[in-house]
């Protein structure tokens, strides 16, 4: 079974796991950490071990574009706003496919790409510790928002009427 195959199913899964539990952040930090753990596979193996850590690493990297893009769009309001933000994370979801072309363009790395593989752990290993940060503060604006006392909830209600500032819209985490 080819390693793409997998991680179709994988994102199918946990897209759909996601959206039932309402949640994005442990979500997508397990993705992290599987793909982290498959660079590390085949930075560190030289042998059949190699083909599993593909495995790992097309799970933690090729799945997490869904699960990004609608932690993105569910936590924005307003149709312009999201609208603008979906180009962001798809323009810049984008740069990673030209960048990973000089990544792994680097002369004398075949077979083995040690150097591109590494610099993907570096930025599997940023997005995990963001993923996890980011998660953390949506909960604390969440649970600042729920003791708002009704005078600064009718403050903040009349400052911001139709946006994700609303105090009652809350963020998914």
């Amino acid at each position: 079974i080819p390693p793409y195959v997998v991680s179709c199913v994988i994102t199918i899964l946990v897209s759909w796991n996601s959206g039932r539990m309402e949640e994005r952040g442990y979500h997508i930090s397990s993705l992290l950490l599987i793909g982290i753990c498959g660079f590390l596979y085949l930075i560190l193996s030289k042998n059949v071990a190699l083909y599993f850590g593909a495995f790992m690493a097309c799970i933690g990297s090729l799945t997490l574009s869904s699960l990004i893009l609608s932690w993105a769009t569910n936590n924005i309001g307003g149709q312009t706003k999201r609208a603008v933000v979906t180009a962001l994370v798809v323009g810049f979801g984008s740069i990673g496919g030209i960048l990973s072309g000089f990544i792994y363009g680097i002369e004398n790395d075949s077979p083995y790409y040690h150097k591109g593989h590494c610099i993907m752990l570096g930025f599997m290993c940023c997005a995990f510790l963001l993923s996890l940060v980011f998660k953390f503060l949506l909960k604390r604006e969440n649970s600042r928002r729920e003791k708002l006392t009704p005078e600064q909830f009718a403050l903040e209600a009349v400052v911001s009427r139709f946006s994700d500032k609303h105090p009652r819209f809350r963020y998914i985490t």
